[in-house]
C-alpha cells in the first residue's frame, strides 16, 4: 500500500507531542499515561515533568517499550 494513501491519526500525533511538552498540565500527562498507544505512554514516562506518581505506574505498563522509557528516565534522574 502507498504510505501516502494510509490514515494519518492526528489526534496521536498530537498526543504524542503533548505526552513530551515539558510545560503540559500534570492532569493532561496524568490522562496521556493511560493512552492506548505505547509511544504516547512512553512519552510520558519519558517527560521529566511527568507526576511521580504517574512515572511510578508506567514503570510497570504492560509495554515493554514504555516500562523501558520509564527506568531510562529513572537513570537519568527520574522525574522533577
Amino acid at each position: 500500500m502507498d504510505q501516502e494513501k494510509l490514515p494519518v491519526d492526528r489526534s496521536d500525533h498530537m498526543d504524542f507531542r503533548r505526552a513530551n511538552d515539558p510545560e503540559m498540565a500534570p492532569s493532561v500527562l496524568e490522562r496521556l499515561a493511560k493512552h492506548p498507544d505505547p509511544l504516547v505512554r512512553g512519552a510520558v514516562a519519558m517527560n521529566a515533568t511527568t507526576p511521580l506518581n504517574v512515572w511510578s505506574s508506567l514503570q510497570d505498563d504492560p509495554d515493554q517499550h514504555v516500562r523501558e522509557s520509564a527506568y531510562l528516565r529513572m537513570s537519568l534522574g527520574g522525574p522533577s
